[in-house]
Parts: C-alpha cells; sequence; structure tokens
C-alpha cells in the first residue's frame, strides 16, 4: 500500500507542475492577446479556446495535490465537536465518501475520454479541438484524487488536522 501512495505522490507533484504550467501558458496568451489588440493587430484565433482547455486541465490536475496536502475546501464544525473514535469514525465516512465520488467521476471520464476517441468527437470553436483532449486530466486527477482521499484511511494522518501556521486565516 505505501508504494501505491507513493508513486501516487509522486503523479500528483507532476501532475501539479503541469497545472502550474498551464497557469502559466494562460497567462502568457491572454498578455499577448492583449498585447496585439492594444497594438491594433488581429489577435489569435486560438486564445479563448485554449485558455478554457488549460483551465479545465488547471482543476483536474490540480486535485490530488491539494488533497495531499491538504489545501482543499474542507467544513470541519461538526468535526471539532467530536472526539476519539467518533471522530475517526465520522472522518472515515468523510474520506470513504470523497474517494468514492472521485473514483466515480473519474469513472465517468474516462467512459467520455473512451468514447470520444472512438467516435472522433471535436469541440468545434474558432479552432476545432478533439473531445477527449479535455477529459483526460479529470481522468488522471480523479482518480489520483481519490487515491490521496483513500490514504487517510490507512495512515495516522487526519484530513482536518493542519498546524496553525498552515491554515489559512481571513
Amino acid at each position: 500500500m505505501q508504494s501505491l501512495f507513493a508513486a501516487s505522490w509522486r503523479a500528483s507533484l507532476l501532475l501539479a507542475q503541469l497545472a502550474k504550467a498551464c497557469l502559466a501558458l494562460m497567462a502568457l496568451a491572454i498578455i499577448a492577446d492583449v498585447a496585439i489588440r492594444n497594438l491594433g493587430g488581429r489577435p489569435p484565433i486560438w486564445t479563448i479556446p485554449v485558455c478554457e482547455s488549460l483551465m479545465v486541465y488547471m482543476a483536474g490536475l490540480g486535485v490530488p495535490y491539494l488533497v495531499r496536502c491538504k489545501g482543499h475546501v474542507v467544513l470541519e464544525i461538526v468535526v471539532r465537536g467530536l472526539s476519539g473514535r467518533v471522530r475517526r469514525a465520522w472522518e472515515g465516512g468523510i474520506v470513504l465518501t470523497a474517494a468514492l465520488t472521485l473514483l466515480f467521476l473519474a469513472g465517468v471520464a474516462a467512459f467520455m475520454t473512451v468514447d470520444a476517441i472512438a467516435t472522433g468527437d471535436f469541440q468545434v470553436k474558432a479552432i476545432d479541438i478533439p473531445g477527449w483532449i479535455n477529459l483526460l486530466p479529470l481522468v488522471l486527477g480523479f482518480a489520483l484524487g481519490a487515491i490521496e482521499f483513500a490514504r487517510y484511511l490507512f495512515v495516522p494522518d487526519s484530513l482536518f488536522e493542519r498546524r496553525a501556521e498552515d491554515a489559512d486565516s481571513l
């Protein structure tokens, strides 16, 4: 089990780096588009559809890293009021539900990806993009996210425990 979690962590780090690269590419594309417009030129027609795809990539590829680093949104109000076995059981139920939900969504995205490849589906916008291109990061991110959530069932670490200096505050 440890080797699976170690491999998942390495893959999560790689996907997080890809998500960061997507953000950088999107920023550069938008800057170039705006600069070209302000200089009186015609910007590339691919900026908006590519940026839409990059947003899907950033969201899908970032899931497993955020789960492992506890960077996702957590509602702790019920958990804080519980202790001992009841708290551990409650956390286990939440983690299991999250892992199964992500696994289901990864399966749906995988089915849609295979279907898009088999049918040759294209998203027709300003440029033609194969339909499976936008689905693949969801398959990867959701599947690894499910593994990262499930990891909390097997390690002593809690999904809800964060050190005060790590927690975001307003």
